[in-house]
């Protein structure tokens, strides 16, 4: 799960596309435009990933291109020619692959991709074509970065707060989270997003007057925020958090003892609301299927003699 991050690329490659200088055979005159392929030659580098709240990776980094493969290598070039001289504009889509991978990177790409656009004044003198010419390199880069990340919550009786959230990484070992929000609060559920955020659910007050659930989270500079729930009295307490692929989020909500009913909640970009009706029991467990189907499990209670049935709900997108 990749914290925020600025990333530094020293790339080297080389080619048989658009050389400074080619022998000089005359080119047609007027407006032209050329497409190509290729296969590249990437050099080793440096790369340099900085992460708030981590060591710096410096890594000697060695390339792949796997130019046949999608998405393909390949370049545009528009040119303008006259009788001695001509202009250039050229747009090359490369992509690369990190081949030898430290324990901190678990993958990093750049494609979709590493474009290259230049823009070149050309001029005939024999025996050559001279190109002099200025370029931008637009990054597009797909990383993992510390990737096996990990949370838990609970508590410690011996602890100076009873409320305990544990995080570690790839070059950490666990270490404590200062939990925000009252004391009051019984952590049941912690999730992690691709953005580094932290969230945590349960109840608060619990065993008290007016228990309601509640779902803190903290972002990746280490502040917190509550989210506000719909009822959260009538929710009462929050047993598991998913963090869909789509990046929204789903609580399974059940309350305590005899009178408990089961809730589901979902929230996203534009709203957070409740997706079922309540019913008595109580829901303890989400997953995500691979094709996107959400899926909910717990139990149904019956009101008249109060045994329990096992139940799972799905939702398809």
């Amino acid at each position: 799960m990749m914290k925020n991050a600025k990333i530094t690329i020293a790339v080297f490659c080389a080619g048989l596309l658009f050389p400074g200088a080619v022998m000089a055979e005359p080119l047609p005159e007027g407006i032209a435009l050329q497409a190509f392929g290729g296969v590249p030659l990437n050099f080793p580098t440096t790369l340099k990933i900085n992460q708030q709240g981590e060591p710096e990776i410096n890594h000697a980094a060695s390339w792949e291109s796997r130019p046949w493969e999608q998405p393909m290598y390949w370049a545009l070039r528009l040119r303008w020619q006259r009788e001695h001289d001509g202009i250039e504009l050229q747009f090359l889509h490369h992509k690369m692959f990190l081949k030898d991978n430290p324990a901190t990177i678990q993958h990093f790409e750049v494609t979709h991709g590493f474009n290259i656009l230049t823009a070149n004044y050309m001029r005939r003198s024999r025996p050559v074509h001279w190109r002099v010419g200025a370029r931008v390199t637009l990054p597009n880069t797909f990383p993992t970065i510390r990737g096996d990340r990990a949370v838990a919550c609970g508590f410690d009786d011996g602890a100076d707060t009873l409320q305990v959230i544990l995080e570690r990484t790839a070059s950490t070992e666990w270490t404590k989270v200062t939990p925000g929000g009252p004391s009051t609060r019984t952590f049941f559920c912690v999730a992690l997003s691709e953005d580094g955020t932290i969230f945590v659910g349960g109840i608060e007050g619990a065993g008290g007057m007016s228990p309601k659930a509640f779902l803190a989270l903290r972002n990746s500079d280490g502040l917190w925020a509550d989210l506000l729930l719909p009822d959260p009295e009538v929710l009462h307490g929050v047993n598991d958090i998913l963090i869909a692929s789509d990046g929204s989020i789903y609580l399974a909500c059940m309350g305590e003892g005899e009178n408990s009913v089961a809730n589901l909640v979902h929230a996203d970009a534009g709203a957070v609301r409740k997706e079922i009706t309540s019913f008595p029991g109580g829901l303890l467990q989400l997953g995500e299927a691979g094709n996107g189907d959400i899926y909910a499990v717990g139990f149904r209670r019956n009101e008249q003699d109060g045994s329990e049935t096992g139940v799972m709900l799905v939702k398809t997108p």
